[in-house]
C-alpha cells in the first residue's frame, strides 16, 4: 500500500491497543486504496478487488472485536455490533454499485471515511477504556 492521501492515519485514532490499532491502519489503508482506484478511474475489476479486500478485512477485524466483547462481557456489545452491521452494509452497497457499472461516487467514500474515523474516535474508544488492560 502507498502512503495514504485520502484518509491518512492520525495519532488521535490510536485506542492504545496495538493489535486493534494495527488493524485500523490496515482498514484505513484499504479505504485510501479504494479512493485511489476510483480517482484514477481504474478498471472496474480492480475497484471490485479493492472493495472485496476491504470487506474481507472488515469482517475479520469486526469479528475479533466482537470476540473480545463476548469474552470480556463488554456491556455495549449489542450497540457496537449494530454499528459494525451498518458499515458492512455500506461496503456491500458500494460493491453492488460497482458491479452494476454505475460510477462509484465519492459520497460513498466520504461515508466510509467519516463513519470509520468517528467509529474509532467514539465507539472504539469506549471499549478500549474498559478492555485495553485485558487485550494485550
Amino acid at each position: 500500500m502507498t502512503k495514504n492521501r485520502f484518509f491518512p492515519w492520525r495519532p488521535e485514532y490510536s485506542i492504545d491497543i496495538p493489535l486493534i490499532d494495527a488493524q485500523h491502519q490496515i482498514l484505513i489503508g484499504y479505504i485510501d486504496e479504494l479512493y485511489a482506484s476510483v480517482e484514477a478511474k481504474k478498471q472496474k475489476e480492480h475497484t471490485i478487488e479493492v472493495v472485496k479486500k476491504l470487506k474481507d478485512y472488515t469482517d475479520f477485524h469486526f469479528g475479533l472485536e466482537e470476540k473480545y466483547f463476548a469474552q470480556y462481557g463488554y456491556v455495549e456489545e449489542a450497540s457496537h455490533k449494530a454499528e459494525h452491521v451498518l458499515f458492512v452494509e455500506k461496503i456491500v452497497e458500494f460493491q453492488n454499485i460497482i458491479e452494476r457499472n454505475l460510477p462509484a461516487t465519492f459520497q460513498i467514500l466520504l461515508f466510509l471515511k467519516d463513519w470509520f474515523s468517528n467509529h474509532i474516535m467514539k465507539n472504539d474508544r469506549k471499549y478500549a477504556l474498559v478492555l485495553k488492560d485485558k487485550i494485550v
